[in-house]
């Protein structure tokens, strides 16, 4: 049985369904690789979401079950930002409810994600930062053929610690040409979830 999910845009959920998604932000397992990783309160995760409805340079989803999206459960969101026009460029993260994650399902992400910001935004690069020990994150990033190329030491303070953080990018030309291998390697998994995005 093929299982359905789909990204809608945060800034179009129901309030109920937003204050769910601020649930999965402030949990410790998504807290714990985020940078700002402090609990958040109600009224900033408004004015947040108020953000996302300005500005041409972000484009921040909530990761659904299919249905009546406005008003499900969020499991997840992933952000495409720094979308830089000129130099088609853009960084992007995700993250998942605990509850969800080791299914396969960041795998089914990463991929949609990196054909949506090739093919519809038409980027030409695209980037993500990793948070030094984040080792599952590197893991399958490398899968889906980022590159690593660079590290910055003791960037972050995280629990009165000082931690790098690798930087990471990917070419629009790389992924085109590995892309039939990819959707090879892991169409099993692949044919277990369909995502879509708003129109």
């Amino acid at each position: 049985m093929i299982k359905k999910y789909g990204f809608v845009f945060v800034s179009d959920l129901s309030y109920e369904a937003q204050m769910r998604l601020l649930n999965i932000r402030n949990k410790e397992s998504v807290r714990k690789w985020m940078f700002s990783d402090h609990i958040i309160g109600k009224d900033e995760h408004i004015k947040w979401i108020e953000r996302l409805k300005t500005g041409d340079r972000q484009r921040t989803f909530a990761l659904v079950e299919d249905g009546d999206r406005a008003f499900c459960e969020p499991i997840g969101f992933a952000s495409v930002n720094n979308i830089d026009a000129k130099h088609k460029k853009a960084s992007w993260a995700f993250y998942l409810d605990e509850d969800f994650q080791g299914l396969g399902l960041g795998a089914v992400i990463e991929f949609n994600i990196i054909n949506y910001c090739f093919d519809d935004l038409g980027l030409d690069k695209l980037n993500c930062e990793v948070i030094e020990g984040n080792t599952a994150t590197l893991k399958l990033h490398s899968k889906f053929l980022f590159q690593n190329e660079g590290f910055i030491r003791e960037n972050i303070i995280k629990e009165g610690k000082r931690l790098g953080v690798y930087l990471l990018g990917i070419t629009r030309n790389e992924w085109r040409a590995a892309r039939a291998e990819i959707e090879r390697k892991y169409g099993a998994l692949f044919s277990k979830y369909q995502l879509s995005f708003p129109d």
